[in-house]
C-alpha cells in the first residue's frame, strides 16, 4: 500500500516562513520539518504558489524563490540591529556601514604612516629603546 501523500497544515505554512525568516538552509529546513528536499520543493509549490507577492501564479514556486521572500524579514532586522549598534557608539560597526553602503575605503597609505622621531625611528621604537637601556643599567 502506497504512503498517503504529505501535506502542510497552517503550522507547517508559518514554520517554514519562520525557517526562512531566521535565514536556514535548505538542508536545516529538511532536517527540522523531517522532509526530503524533493518533498520540501513539492510542498512549498502546493501551499504558497498563490501567494499575493507572486508575480505569476501559473509557475512553479521554488524553494530558491520562497526563500528570497520570506528571509527578506530577517536580513531587514540584522540591518536594523546593526545600525543601532553603530548608532550607540560602535566605531567599528560604524566603519564597517561605511564601507558597505557608504563606499568608503581605509587609505594604506594613511594607515601604514606613522610619526617618526628625528632619528628616522617610530615613537613606539623610541620608547621601547628608551626602556631596553633603563633595564641595562640596573
Amino acid at each position: 500500500m502506497a504512503r498517503p501523500p504529505k501535506t502542510w497544515t497552517d503550522a507547517d505554512v508559518r514554520q517554514f516562513k519562520q525557517l526562512c525568516g531566521i535565514m536556514c538552509t535548505r538542508a536545516e529546513v529538511c532536517e527540522i520539518m523531517d522532509l526530503d528536499p524533493k518533498t520540501l520543493n513539492k510542498l512549498i509549490d502546493k501551499h504558497l504558489r498563490g501567494e499575493p507577492w507572486r508575480e505569476n501564479r501559473r509557475t512553479r514556486l521554488t524553494f530558491e524563490e520562497a526563500f528570497k521572500h520570506y528571509s527578506a524579514q530577517g536580513r531587514a532586522s540584522i540591518r536594523r540591529k546593526q545600525f543601532e549598534v553603530a548608532m550607540d557608539g560602535d566605531r567599528q560597526m560604524l566603519m564597517w556601514l561605511g564601507k558597505q553602503y557608504l563606499g568608503q575605503r581605509e587609505d594604506p597609505a594613511k594607515r601604514d604612516a606613522t610619526p617618526s622621531t628625528r632619528n628616522g625611528n617610530s615613537p613606539l621604537t623610541a620608547s621601547r629603546d628608551a626602556m631596553r637601556a633603563k633595564f641595562k643599567a640596573v
